[in-house]
């Protein structure tokens, strides 16, 4: 299964360079893939994203990189596609 694993990630590597972030430590590098686009973003995520820590640390990887709070504008949405909240 690593085999495979790394075969995907070499594959994902290939098509997309360092423009798509996955596997291990993603979140972590999400706000420095943010950050190479601008300063202004929108950030669209469901409920189990707060519930699995990853919109904490997306928040936080956003802040490590410079980015503005002030500038983040938050989506939640439900799993129909509703929105709860928009701030």
């Amino acid at each position: 299964m690593d085999k495979l694993k790394q075969t995907a990630a070499d594959l994902l590597t290939q098509f997309k360079g360092d423009a798509y972030a996955h596997g291990l430590g993603a979140i972590e590098r999400a706000g420095e893939q943010a950050a190479r686009l601008g300063d202004d973003f929108f950030l669209v995520y469901g409920q189990s994203t707060k519930a699995n820590g990853m919109y904490d640390g997306l928040k936080a990887s956003l802040a490590d990189a410079g980015l503005p709070e002030g500038r983040l504008e938050l989506l939640e949405l439900v799993a129909d596609g509703v929105v709860l909240r928009y701030s």
